[in-house]
């Protein structure tokens, strides 16, 4: 009876320990998809839309790019850059230069765009690259 106790607590021991690995394995896999998923939600419930561009000339002839962009989304978003062709612009709202931009859900704001030596030209076709936390925008505008 005694060398059947053996292989019986070693059987045990090697089941417990694959049911523990198991189990450990498991929580990080799930733990994953939860944050995939939670991610995931987010950048669908926001939603924006750009209402409208404008290309100006201020005194000096400094060009100035106004983008006006509604929150539809069910969250609110963050927008972290907005570019032209490939070009980083500053932001402006209400004449204060900005690293992002707040909206809320169903409001809208108007950011003015800079960027020292860039200028627009009429008729040409421009690429606005909107950068939020959720993930990226793309929207094309000709003045």
């Amino acid at each position: 009876m005694a060398r059947a106790v053996s292989p019986v607590v070693a059987t045990v021991l090697l089941l417990a320990l694959t049911v523990l690995a198991f189990s450990m394995i498991w929580e990080g896999v799930s733990s994953w998809i939860s944050a995939q998923r939670g991610g995931m939600l987010q950048s669908i419930r926001e939603r924006f839309v750009v209402e409208d561009v404008w290309f100006r000339v201020e005194a000096g002839d400094r060009t100035l790019v106004t983008v006006y962009i509604r929150n539809v989304g069910l969250a609110d978003i963050e927008i972290d850059e907005i570019s032209l062709n490939g070009t980083v612009m500053d932001m402006w709202v209400n004449g204060i230069r900005v690293d992002s931009v707040e909206i809320k859900v169903d409001a809208g704001v108007s950011i003015d765009l800079r960027a020292d030596g860039w200028s627009w030209q009429p008729g040409a076709v421009y690429q606005m690259v909107i950068v939020t936390r959720g993930g990226v925008s793309t929207v094309v505008c000709k003045p």
